[in-house]
């Protein structure tokens, strides 16, 4: 039975009226305008959000930036640090045995050694520089003196590297373009190294890591006769 909203009468109570519901109507669209559209609020609800995403990508920006500023100025503890003394380690790729068919005219004297010393720097090698600068030492303390080889990607950069460590100067030295002559004649590819040498035959090879350490070189054995 449907429910009839009139006032009803009971007995000894007073008469109770129930009022129509009330409904919330949407504003009038003939405008044309969506009843969903946004407000104004809505709008500087936007603009506030966008304002504050902005900043907060400036700033993260920015951190990053100092953060990359600061790291390219502090100094790096192992970027120069030297390296630790260890003796002197033999070279495996080195030929040994091997003796060149012709020598840079700078080391002519090397093959009529019974014994000779070649120092192999790199150009680029931050050890070799340490030890050519005479930082760790003398390499006199090498008998006989050695002779030096410097490997260069050019001419000119071993002329510099010359220029920048006078001392090499005063030992016979002889600049290897590319590395060439080391690799083809000894296999020899890395700096700093020692080469002993009998009679222009390569003996011994080592890698070390300071002009000092080479006070620890294994005596190179000169073979019977070497003194022909």
């Amino acid at each position: 039975m449907g429910r009839d909203n009139r006032a009803v009468d009971h007995p000894g109570e007073a008469p109770v009226t129930y009022a129509e519901t009330s409904f919330r109507k949407f504003r009038n669209t003939d405008d044309g305008a969506s009843p969903h559209a946004p407000g104004p609020e809505y709008a500087m609800l936007q603009l506030i959000l966008g304002t504050v995403v902005f900043a907060l990508a400036a700033a993260a920006i920015g951190m990053f930036a100092m953060v990359g500023q600061l790291t390219s100025q502090v100094h790096d503890p192992a970027a120069g640090a030297p390296v630790p003394d260890v003796p002197p380690r033999p070279l495996p790729e080195a030929r040994l045995g091997a003796e060149p068919d012709q020598w840079p005219p700078e080391l002519a004297d090397v093959p009529q050694q019974p014994l000779a010393h070649v120092v192999v720097f790199g150009a680029t090698c931050h050890s070799c520089h340490r030890i050519a600068s005479g930082a760790t030492g003398s390499l006199d303390i090498l008998t006989p003196r050695p002779a030096i080889v410097i490997s260069c990607a050019t001419t000119q950069r071993g002329a510099q590297f010359v220029e920048g460590h006078p001392a090499v100067a005063s030992y016979p030295y002889a600049l290897d373009v590319g590395g060439e002559w080391l690799r083809a004649n000894f296999g020899v590819g890395t700096s700093p190294t020692i080469l002993v040498f009998t009679h222009g035959r390569l003996r011994s090879a080592y890698t070390f890591t300071s002009a000092s350490t080479l006070a620890d070189l294994p005596a190179a054995e000169v073979p019977q006769g070497a003194g022909r």
